[in-house]
């Protein structure tokens, strides 16, 4: 296998305990269900092909311009925060091109408490007084539990996002739904942004417009995750 890549995206994956960090990052790099921790000091690492991001409106349709993106390939770094063991400085935050926001929908606490980790990466990314916040998305993850489980709505994340113009997601790492997608669209956040920032946006790019209905989701694991789940465009 070739390690050859064009860009870096460095990954910060933050939130509260318990709300499936690991297991996401471990699904999405070897697709495997783990809940052991990632030690400290370490981080995964996942090459993607990235397509024809970042190409010019006018060089659409050119497979030869050397403006092109397609086929090249991104490496993404990814490391997960664990403030209630580490106190992580805030060079972490800081070296970092973007965040994967986390939340358990069967914690009520741990969704109330992204208002407080959006100030913490305001903080430490020194963005105190800035309402220019760095690439970010919210995941919701454990979408797998029962509805009577759930604890958060589809309606209050969408609010909750779209005043901050934040995409969020809604995933299970256990059965391995929308884990992909919840990368792919940091990454393309973090590449229009490090990368391509006069570029054309892309549609995972726009930042309130991306969601992923907790209904249909769920709809979808009732039935035993035959079908997948459509992005849904708010």
């Amino acid at each position: 296998m070739s390690y050859d890549y064009d860009y870096i995206v460095k990954i910060l994956m933050i939130g509260d305990g318990s709300v499936g960090k690991t297991s996401t990052v471990r699904r999405f790099v070897d697709d495997d269900f783990k809940k052991e921790e990632i030690p400290k000091e370490e981080f995964m690492i996942k090459y993607m092909e990235i397509g024809d991001f970042g190409e010019n409106e006018n060089n659409n349709n050119n497979k030869n311009n050397k403006n092109n993106n397609y086929g090249k390939r991104a490496k993404l770094i990814i490391k997960e925060e664990r403030l209630e063991k580490y106190r992580i400085g805030r060079n972490e935050f800081i070296s970092s091109d973007g965040f994967l926001l986390f939340f358990d929908v069967t914690d009520r606490s741990s969704y109330i408490n992204l208002s407080n980790w959006i100030e913490e990466i305001k903080y430490r990314t020194r963005r105190i007084n800035n309402d220019e916040l760095p690439p970010i998305v919210i995941v919701g993850n454990k979408i797998d539990k029962d509805e009577y489980s759930i604890m958060v709505s589809h309606e209050e994340v969408k609010d909750f996002c779209d005043t901050r113009s934040i995409p969020f997601i809604f995933i299970s790492a256990k059965f391995n739904e929308n884990v992909e997608l919840s990368f792919t669209t940091l990454q393309n956040l973090i590449l229009k942004e490090k990368y391509f920032p006069n570029e054309l946006s892309t549609p995972s790019s726009s930042s309130s417009s991306l969601s992923i209905n907790l209904n249909d989701v769920k709809t979808n694991n009732n039935n035993n995750n035959n079908n997948k789940d459509k992005c849904n465009i708010m």
